[in-house]
Parts: structure tokens; C-alpha cells; sequence
């Protein structure tokens, strides 16, 4: 990946060439490229930007080619192969479309494992043979099948922007409930996101892998190829932004192992919680909703040194939307997902939490300064841009601020009409340290 410093420029650019810069002594001539060649850099709004190989389908990630929402038809696209020089040596039929992922079938007797670009073309007969930009490269990455090790059985995964400074408090928590993997696709932080990581890995032990992913407005395209790529590796994975936080209130305090269809699945709360939702059921679950309470900035005006979970202990007293745990094994092959849910293959069903049981506590409207960077950019695909007098009504625009960032009089005091302290109290129960009363992420 390559990323470049804008230019402070009015005048209208051309597409920005990537080389590498050789200065020749005599003359100081700068020669563009090894042997003076240069690579173009193409339009990200519209591109076929990833692929993931799959033992049935290859499947392609795309921006700006179809409708983000609706499904087409699969006649509508193929697939083509290159080979290494860039000549269009296939063509194969398109599996699946749904969301902007395509499911190309691969073409006859070519190893999966190889590598090749690859692209989509119009349908026969949709007019035209153009193919999209694509950077998109299968080949060498783990199949379905594939993995020596056992599999974890609880995995989270999210996407994260200057979330940073916000990871140990969600990990180490999560950690105490029986998450025992993070995979954290990175949308252009520059926040020393690595660097924290690292820290959590060294110094916490925890298992969290990073995973480039640029592309604005394409967390449902993350999620669908988290899920697709972790089948070998994570049971259930929890789909989860880090100002989200699972609740599973019932089984917190209990320490016995938990059973289910399939055994014994461990002695986490989080495990405990799968077990309860799977027993006794007509049918298979594949995924478990939770609930989301949504919390205020609750007075507080700049970040709370003890964390999130102990700042802001005020809420909405209406639940809005929900998060889930996913079995991977469950999801349909199209992948579809609305950040909140997966749709699930024809055995499966969904299983919803009731909320005195567990719920997801949502710090979603948190201190202004932390809010703000929230307005100013999204990943989410609903608002594409909420300083746009579009889409007002959107859930996922904050009620009462409209489309500019500035600050109301009485943040500090929205959003709160309950009190609410039960995570709080039970961390500090559980969490703290009885000579410092210190959490672990304050260490």
C-alpha cells in the first residue's frame, strides 16, 4: 500500500504516477522508475480492489461498479483472468453479486494457489468489454480446510481509524470475557497503530493482528472478508466497534463450564452466554444479537483517565439497533452483512439476547473533542458525508446536530436520561487492582 501527501494545489491534477526516484549525479536529472518505467495510480472510487480464494469461488471486493445495497444479477458481470504482462487470457462466469463482492467461478484447470490479477468485465450482451481497475491479486492466501491449528473459539474483529489510544481498555476487557484473538482492519490511522498493537501483543499477551484495509465507506466489504478469511481459524467472532462493549450480565460470576450440541465450549462468560443461546434449539444458531444501549458524554468534557467504561455511565433509555456474535461456519456465501448482522446460510437461524441477560453497552456520544473526529469521518456506508445537507434522517447521524460540527452548549448533558453504572461497578469489581484501585489499562 501506498499512500501519498495531498498537494496544496487548485488547479486540476493529473493521475499521480508511483516510481522510485533515481537523481543522476551530472546532470541532477531525476529518471522516473527502475529502467524508467512508472506505474499510474488508479481511481479508488471505482476499483476491484481485493480477492479472497475460496475451495468453491473466488471472491472479488469492488468499489463504485455496482449498487452498494442491492443485489444484481449474476449476468450482469464476468470475470476475467490476466496473466503476468496484463493480457486477458479468461473469462468466467460471475457466481454470485450482492453488495459490491463478486464470486467468480475460477477458470478450468488453474490452481487456486496461483497468482494472477483478476477484474470484472460487463455481462455479454450489458454493452461493452471494458474492464475495472483492479489492483486485486489472488493466490498463496489460506483456503477453507487449510489450517493445522485449532481453531479459537471466540475471535473479534473491527475496524478501526485513530482508535488507538482507545484499544487496550476494549481489549483487555474483551480479553477477560473469552476473546482470545483481535483482528483490526486499519482505515489509514496515523495514530501509531502498530505501535499499540505491539504493546498489547508484548507487554498483555494478547493475540491482535492488523490488517490494511484503505478503502473509505467499506466496513461492510471488512467485515464480509474477515469472515470469509477467519472460517479456519475463529469459531464465533464478534463483530464489535471499539467504543462497543459486551455485556453478557448473566454469566459474568459463574465459573462452571458450559455445554452445548456440540460439547463442552469452555468457562468464559462469553462462552457460557453461546452455550445458553444454542441449547435446546429446533435449529441451528449462527449468530447471537445483542442489544445496544447508547451512552452520553455523561458530564464529561474531556476523555475519563479511568477509560470509557468508567466515564460515561449515563444513556438513552431506547435500545438502538444491535451487535453480533457470528458462528463463521453459518454465514451465507454472498457474504452480505449491515454491520450489525450477517445474513446466514439456509440451516441457520439468529438467536436474539434478551437484554436483561446481556446487552452491548455503546459509548457512542462521548466527550465532544472524541465525538468530533467521529463527524468528521466515517467508515460506514450509510452517511457518506454528514457535513452534506443529505440523508438527515439517517440513524447514523446524532439527533439534533444536523450536518455541522459544532459543538452545542449542552453536549456534556445529552443523551442522558438513565443512569446507568452496571459495567462500571463491575469492573472495578473484578478488574481492579485492591492496593492502587487501578484498572490495567491505566498501568
Amino acid at each position: 500500500m501506498i499512500r501519498c501527501r495531498a498537494i496544496d494545489q487548485q488547479l486540476p491534477l493529473q493521475s499521480p504516477l508511483v516510481a522510485t526516484a533515481q537523481i543522476q549525479s551530472s546532470d541532477g536529472k531525476i529518471t522516473l522508475g527502475s529502467r524508467g518505467r512508472s506505474l499510474e495510480l488508479v481511481n479508488w472510487n471505482r476499483i476491484v480492489f481485493a480477492a479472497l480464494a475460496r475451495e468453491e469461488d473466488l471472491v472479488l471486493f469492488t468499489k463504485g461498479i455496482f449498487s452498494v445495497k442491492k443485489e444484481t444479477p449474476p449476468k450482469r458481470a464476468r470475470c476475467v483472468f490476466y496473466t503476468d504482462n496484463g493480457v486477458a487470457v479468461t473469462y468466467t462466469r460471475v457466481l454470485g453479486l450482492a453488495q459490491e463482492i463478486i464470486r467468480c467461478e475460477y477458470p478450468p484447470g488453474q490452481g487456486r494457489s496461483r497468482g494472477s490479477l483478476v477484474s470484472v468485465v460487463p455481462g455479454e450482451g450489458t454493452g461493452g468489454d471494458a474492464a475495472a481497475p483492479s489492483v486485486a491479486v489472488y493466490g498463496g492466501a489460506a483456503r477453507e480446510g487449510q489450517s493445522a491449528r485449532p481453531r479459537h473459539l471466540l475471535c473479534a474483529c473491527t475496524m478501526v481509524h485513530n482508535a488507538a489510544k482507545f484499544l487496550r481498555e476494549w481489549m483487555l476487557y474483551h480479553s477477560r470475557l473469552g476473546i482470545e484473538k483481535f483482528v483490526l482492519y486499519d482505515n489509514n490511522s496515523e495514530d501509531g497503530l502498530e505501535e499499540a498493537a505491539a504493546e498489547l501483543r508484548n507487554r498483555d499477551g494478547l493475540a491482535v493482528e492488523i490488517v490494511p484495509w484503505p478503502w473509505i465507506k467499506s466496513q461492510e466489504a471488512g467485515f464480509s472478508h474477515c469472515a470469509a478469511s477467519r472460517r479456519d481459524e475463529c469459531q464465533w467472532m464478534a463483530f464489535v466497534d471499539v467504543d462497543e462493549f459486551l455485556f453478557p450480565k448473566l454469566w459474568l460470576h459463574s465459573g462452571a463450564k458450559s455445554t452445548n450440541a456440540t460439547g463442552t465450549v469452555g468457562s468464559s462468560p462469553l462462552a457460557r452466554a453461546i452455550a445458553a443461546a444454542t441449547r435446546n434449539r429446533s435449529q441451528m444458531v449462527g449468530q447471537i444479537s445483542f442489544h445496544c444501549r447508547d451512552f452520553g458524554p455523561s458530564g464529561q468534557a474531556t476523555h475519563p483517565t479511568a477509560g470509557v467504561t468508567q466515564g460515561y455511565t449515563c444513556r438513552v433509555v431506547k435500545e438502538q439497533r444491535h451487535k453480533s456474535l457470528v458462528r463463521l461456519e453459518a454465514v451465507d456465501r454472498g457474504l452480505v452483512n449491515v454491520v450489525h448482522h450477517f445474513t446466514l446460510g439456509q440451516r441457520y437461524a439468529t438467536a436474539r439476547m434478551p437484554s436483561w441477560k446481556g446487552v452491548v453497552n455503546h459509548y457512542k456520544f462521548q466527550a465532544w473533542d472524541e465525538f468530533k473526529q467521529k463527524f468528521e469521518r466515517r467508515v460506514s456506508a450509510y452517511v457518506s458525508d454528514w457535513k452534506e445537507e443529505r440523508n438527515i434522517k439517517s440513524q447514523d447521524r446524532t439527533p439534533g446536530l444536523g450536518s455541522k460540527a459544532d459543538k452545542p452548549a449542552d453536549w456534556e448533558r445529552r443523551f442522558c436520561e438513565v443512569q446507568d453504572t452496571g459495567l462500571r461497578d463491575y469492573i472495578l469489581k473484578t478488574m481492579a487492582s485492591p492496593d492502587k484501585l487501578e484498572l490495567p489499562w491505566q498501568s
